[in-house]
């Protein structure tokens, strides 16, 4: 799992590559944020890769639930939810074990 930051047009972006085993992984991010979220991107290896995708706040408040199955690239423009504290990415129900890239832009 790793996290690369780069700065650049007003936003910060933060890239996270997390690998799911047996369909699912958990990673909570070492950074605390304290912004909006302004695009969401998750991509897997493969875009015929179907997966679920959510995102929990530190203090357990589940900001972001995609409970219907994703199929390959998800882009999410525009979310403007705010950032609080630490993030957990959680990927279930992936159809391959592969490596997922997320990126969240803040603003």
């Amino acid at each position: 799992m790793t996290g690369v930051r780069i700065t650049g047009q007003n936003y910060d972006e933060h890239t996270f590559t997390i690998t799911p085993s047996s369909g699912t992984v958990s990673h909570t991010t070492t950074l605390s944020f304290n912004n909006q979220m302004a695009h969401l991107i998750i991509e897997p290896t493969s875009s015929t890769t179907s997966y679920k995708f959510n995102i929990t706040q530190e203090d357990g408040t589940k900001i972001y639930d995609k409970t219907m199955a994703q199929t390959g690239r998800l882009g999410v423009l525009g979310i403007g939810l705010p950032l609080v504290g630490k993030l957990t990415f959680q990927i279930t129900n992936a159809s391959v074990d592969e490596e997922f890239k997320i990126k969240v832009k803040c603003k």
